[in-house]
Parts: C-alpha cells; sequence; structure tokens
C-alpha cells in the first residue's frame, strides 16, 4: 500500500525526532561538542518537543483524495465521514437515561 506524503507526517515527525536524539547521543560521546552532563536534559527535550509535534501535526488525506480507514485522521474538505461502529454504540451516552 502507498501512503501520500501528507498521509504520514506523523510518522515523519517521530522519525525526525528520533534522529536529532541519536546525533545528540553521537555528539555527547563521540567529540566534546555537547557535555556528557547536559546530555539527559538535551534527549529529554527531544522527546518532550517530538511528542509534541506528533501530537499537533494531523494526517490527512491527499488533495482530491478521500479519506482512508485507519490512515487519515481529518476529513478532507468537503467530506463527512461515517461514524465507527464503536462511535455509533457510544453515541448516545450523553443522553439522560430517564428520556428527558
Amino acid at each position: 500500500m502507498r501512503y501520500a506524503l501528507s498521509e504520514v507526517r506523523k510518522t515523519l515527525i517521530g522519525l525526525a525526532g528520533f534522529a536529532v536524539a541519536v546525533a545528540a547521543a553521537f555528539l555527547a560521546i563521540a567529540s566534546d561538542a555537547i557535555p556528557n552532563e547536559w546530555l539527559p536534559w538535551i534527549q529529554v527535550a527531544i522527546s518532550v518537543a517530538t511528542s509534541y509535534g506528533i501530537f499537533q501535526v494531523p494526517n490527512v488525506p491527499p488533495p482530491g483524495r478521500a479519506s482512508r480507514p485507519n490512515v487519515s485522521e481529518t476529513n478532507a474538505p468537503g467530506e463527512v465521514i461515517a461514524p465507527t461502529p464503536v462511535e455509533r454504540a457510544l453515541g448516545n451516552l450523553d443522553e439522560p437515561l430517564d428520556g428527558t
């Protein structure tokens, strides 16, 4: 299955964060560019930034293509996605039980 770039943006953000974390560890171990005492804090900052980037960036269908289940998490402009069976089953939980 082929994916469009817009459908795998979260994966790319995660891979970029991983690459930066590996580069920071390499620079701390292989040279004196980053002091070893700083490495844990740099890794934490990279992890937080990567997690935030993954959270903020949506996967969207390519222009002109309908979204695919389990790939795109947002609708294409003008597209309505039918609720999943779980969403349909849980959709009435906010209604009062006494029917009022």
